[in-house]
C-alpha cells in the first residue's frame, strides 16, 4: 500500500537521515565578552561552499536534544541544503536576546556576532562563504553583506522583508553590496511586511553587485496559519526541494539562471 506522507513529515524524515550521520553538532561561540550564539553546525565531505543561514521570526531554532525543531523554511530544509553539497551552519540568537527584531538584526552587537561566526567558519573550512536569510533574517543576511564586504561570496534573500515600515531590508544601503545577490520569493505570498510587489524595488537598489536575479516560486501545498509564518506561502510551503534547488543551483552558477 502506498502511503502518501505529507511533505513537511517527508522534510522531517530527511533531516533525521541527516543527523544519523553523527557530523551534526550544537556548536555555542562566545562572540562578544560575557555574549554567546548557540548555533547548528553540519559540515560535509568535500563541500563546495558553506552556506550560513539566518533564521526568521525571533531567530529560535528551536534545539530540542541538541536537534533543531523549528518549523523555519531554512531550518527544516537543511539536510536539503547539505546533501546538495554544502556545509551548513544555521546561526542562533544571542544569549542576551530574547527576540531578534528588525532593528537587532541590523546593529552593531548582531553584526559583530556574524562577523565572529564568519571568523570560526573560515577556521573550519577553505570553502566560500555564502550568506542565506529568510523573512527577518534576510535583514541579518543583506545587513551582513554590508559589514562584512570582502568575507563573503554571496548573499540569497527569502521572502524578503521589502516595507520600509518594517524597517526591512529596504531601509539599508543596499548600493554597499558587492557580491553576487538573489532573491526567491513566492508569487502568492500574502504577508504584508514582504510584498512580492516590492521585490523588485529591492532589485532596482543592489546597483553595486556585478550580478543580481530574481526568482519567483508557485504553487506548494495548502497554507496554514499566519500569512506570514513558516507553514505558508512565505515559507514556501510543500516546495521546499524546488525552492532549496534553485538557491543551490544558482550558487553553483550565479550566471545561470536566466
Amino acid at each position: 500500500m502506498e502511503i502518501n506522507w505529507p511533505r513537511w513529515l517527508t522534510v522531517g524524515l530527511l533531516l533525521l537521515a541527516g543527523t544519523a550521520q553523527g557530523e551534526d553538532r550544537v556548536v555555542t561561540l562566545e562572540t562578544r565578552p560575557g555574549i554567546s550564539v548557540t548555533s547548528y553546525f553540519m559540515p560535509r565531505p568535500a563541500a563546495r561552499a558553506t552556506l550560513l543561514l539566518f533564521t526568521g521570526g525571533s531567530g529560535n531554532l528551536g534545539l530540542r536534544g541538541d536537534v533543531p525543531n523549528s518549523q523555519n523554511f531554512l531550518v527544516r530544509s537543511r539536510e536539503l541544503f547539505a546533501q546538495a553539497g554544502f556545509n551548513v551552519f544555521l546561526i542562533g540568537r544571542p544569549s542576551d536576546r530574547p527576540d531578534m527584531d528588525n532593528d537587532f538584526r541590523a546593529s552593531p552587537p548582531h553584526l559583530a556576532d556574524i562577523r565572529h561566526v564568519i571568523a570560526w567558519l573560515k577556521q573550519q573550512s577553505d570553502t566560500p562563504i555564502w550568506l542565506a536569510g529568510t523573512s527577518r533574517g534576510t535583514i541579518s543576511a543583506a545587513a551582513s553583506a554590508i559589514d562584512v564586504q570582502d568575507g563573503i561570496a554571496g548573499v540569497v534573500l527569502t521572502s524578503t522583508v521589502t516595507s520600509f515600515r518594517a524597517r526591512g531590508v529596504s531601509t539599508l544601503p543596499l548600493d554597499r553590496i558587492h557580491v553576487p545577490v538573489l532573491l526567491v520569493h513566492h508569487a502568492d505570498d500574502a504577508c504584508k511586511a514582504c510584498s512580492p510587489n516590492e521585490v523588485r524595488w529591492i532589485s532596482e537598489h543592489l546597483t553595486g553587485t556585478p550580478v543580481r536575479q530574481t526568482r519567483f516560486m508557485q504553487g506548494g501545498d495548502r497554507p496554514e496559519g499566519d500569512p506570514c509564518g513558516a507553514l505558508h506561502r512565505h515559507g514556501y510551503i510543500g516546495i521546499e526541494a524546488e525552492t532549496v534547488r534553485v538557491i543551490t543551483d544558482w550558487i553553483n552558477d550565479p550566471r545561470s539562471m536566466p
